[in-house]
């Protein structure tokens, strides 16, 4: 189904590029009413009626009585007979959903939830899962190191921790997922400002056990008109902390309030 072979971030992780993408069979057709059909309706067809009609009298036609014909009795007849308990209920596929069940990676799908615990397991891809779009882009990536003699900025996906690394690459699929179908408020913001679509992978990383605090919380910010930068944060524990689909609305909605007052400048706008 759509989407079920991932692309970009979702295809270098082997994932689908939604959550769930069901393939369903046609609608079958209505089913007709004979009891709407006058043609068929004993109310508006005398000839079926019993009192107009001797031949369908139970009275003078045993054939239809059903004390001696069980046959027209739909009570009694298994063919005709349904029992809703007992129906099958025909189970609908789904390959996105499918492909997500046992994946360490599927809570990076719910745009809304920002912590995000990818379990101690996960390894980090060996490459940078690189994100892709349409309309937007994200151009690159760095890590700021929380503790004393961290880096930062370091650039580039490889020479981070592994947990930063594994923040990152579930930063890059998050930024996929939100933006392949994007808010209409980013894509005026992109039409409405000097803002070109421009994106920068940022992970504060606080997972050594001398950093200087806790991660608090992912953000979004203009850091000039014309680069956004995607700010996530991993925490000690190694979860990661990633931008929701509600911070991009804030975020747009801020910047396109600055873009309108400052000749389409948006620098300093966050969520």
């Amino acid at each position: 189904g759509e989407g079920a072979e991932g692309t970009g971030a979702a295809g270098a992780l082997d994932l689908p590029n939604i959550a769930s993408c069901p393939v369903t069979d046609e609608e079958p057709a209505p089913e007709t009413d004979p009891g709407t059909d006058p043609e068929t309706d004993p109310e508006t067809d005398p000839g079926t009626d019993p009192e107009t009609d001797p031949g369908t009298d139970p009275e003078t036609d045993p054939g239809t009585d059903p004390e001696t014909d069980p046959g027209t009795d739909p009570g009694t007849d298994p063919e005709t007979e349904t029992d809703p308990g007992t129906d099958p209920v025909a189970e609908v596929e789904d390959p996105c959903a499918e492909a997500l069940a046992d994946s360490p990676w599927a809570p990076v799908y719910d745009l809304e939830l920002e912590h995000v615990d990818l379990g101690d397991d996960l390894r980090s891809p060996e490459n940078y899962p690189r994100p892709r779009v349409a309309k937007f882009g994200m151009g690159g990536s760095e890590y700021w190191q929380k503790w004393p003699g961290g880096k930062g900025p370091l650039f580039g996906y490889p020479g981070g921790t592994e947990q930063g690394r594994r923040c990152m690459a579930a930063a890059a699929l998050r930024f996929q997922l939100l933006l392949a179908d994007p808010p209409e408020s980013m894509l005026k913001l992109k039409e409405d400002s000097r803002w070109s679509g421009s994106f920068f992978n940022w992970v504060d990383d606080y997972s050594n056990e001398n950093s200087w605090g806790n991660a608090s919380g992912a953000r979004l910010w203009a850091w000039r008109t014309g680069l956004i930068k995607f700010i996530s944060q991993t925490d000690a524990d190694g979860t990661c902390y990633l931008p929701t689909r509600s911070m991009m609305e804030a975020l747009a909605e801020d910047c396109l309030a600055r873009a309108e007052s400052s000749d389409g400048n948006i620098q300093g706008c966050t969520n």
